[in-house]
């Protein structure tokens, strides 16, 4: 007796095994993320892996049924290298958009670090500024300090030369005035 292999044929369509070609792994992976634009998703949609970046749409894979375990591994082989080349092209394009980012991030980054220094440049030269005429203040202040002290030892010097000598004779000759009038002789 001869055995004959009886091949099972699989319900399900080959086509229900695989998504679409032209759907994005993200859709697949990252789906209830939600954090994609809609400009990068349109781009997934429509770029096949592998064109360069070519936009076509790519038709669905006939429906067959699987046949046999061969059939089966080579649908799930050509479906592994699908995905494949789908997270692949998905790596490409998030590198892409991160590089993109990160290069957005540099510019902006770069443009504030040129306007502190500009704003540390005008501090400076105010600060340079409002040094000097504190500076001239100080100066000036300290000339009419000077000539504040050079007048009241003028002052003084005087006073001490010609008033205070004149208040003396005033006060003698009004002690010898109360004198004369007392009756007390001077010693």
């Amino acid at each position: 007796m001869g055995r004959y292999r009886k091949t099972k044929v699989s319900p399900l369509p080959m086509a229900s095994l695989s998504p679409p070609l032209y759907e994005s792994p993200s859709s697949l992976i990252f789906g209830s993320l939600g954090g994609r634009s809609s400009k990068s998703k349109a781009r997934s949609l429509n770029k096949r892996p592998g064109t360069g970046g070519v936009s076509c749409f790519v038709a669905s894979p006939p429906r067959k049924t699987l046949a046999s375990v061969a059939d089966l591994r080579n649908f799930a082989s050509s479906s592994l290298e699908d995905l494949k080349r789908q997270l692949d092209s998905s790596h490409s394009e998030i590198i892409g958009d991160f590089e993109a980012s990160h290069s957005r991030l540099q510019k902006r980054y770069k443009m504030q670090t040129q306007s502190c220094q500009q704003l540390m440049d005008k501090v400076d030269e105010e600060y340079g500024k409002i040094a000097e005429q504190i500076s001239e203040t100080q100066n000036a202040m300290k000339e009419t300090y000077t000539e504040f002290m050079e007048d009241v030892q003028t002052s003084a010097s005087r006073l001490c030369k010609a008033v205070i000598p004149q208040l003396l004779k005033s006060f003698e000759k009004t002690i010898d005035d109360l004198r004369n009038r007392s009756g007390i002789a001077s010693t």
